[in-house]
């Protein structure tokens, strides 16, 4: 798996830089799985005094990339009722 980020440390300062600017920087679940333990790590290490977070690209990030909700974890039966579709995203958590 890549990372949809690169990370740099540099005199005390680290610089997280989104790197998907094919995607618009939108925000996978490799992203939501490890971005917060990179800074989770970062912080830990007691090296750094900032971060710095920056994007490559013309975008920034787009947000959410949509695709991550394309696979078969939604159940069939859900389909035809669109409701419950959006009660199952609204109550998922991405550990």
């Amino acid at each position: 798996m890549s990372k949809p980020f690169d990370v740099e440390i540099d005199n005390s300062i680290a610089h997280i830089r989104f790197n998907r600017p094919e995607k618009r920087n939108s925000m996978n679940e490799d992203f939501w799985n490890l971005f917060p333990k990179e800074v989770e790590e970062l912080d830990d290490s007691g090296e750094i005094r900032a971060l710095i977070v920056s994007s490559t690209g013309p975008h920034f990030s787009s947000g959410i990339d949509l695709n991550m909700f394309n696979n078969d974890v939604v159940e069939d039966e859900s389909e035809n009722e669109p409701g419950r579709k959006a009660g199952y995203f609204r109550s998922i958590r991405l550990e």
